[in-house]
């Protein structure tokens, strides 16, 4: 049973490492939206 735990624990960070990326992708695209109509008005 370990060794499946082993064989998947590298795709289990890559997910992880994908999940945090987009959130940092989502605040990065929601500040450049606020600027944005900030800026129209």
């Amino acid at each position: 049973m370990a060794n499946i735990d082993e064989e998947r624990a590298p795709l289990l960070k890559v997910f992880d490492d994908a999940r945090v990326a987009e959130e940092k992708a989502a605040s990065l695209y929601a500040e450049a939206a606020g600027l944005f109509f900030r800026n129209r008005r």
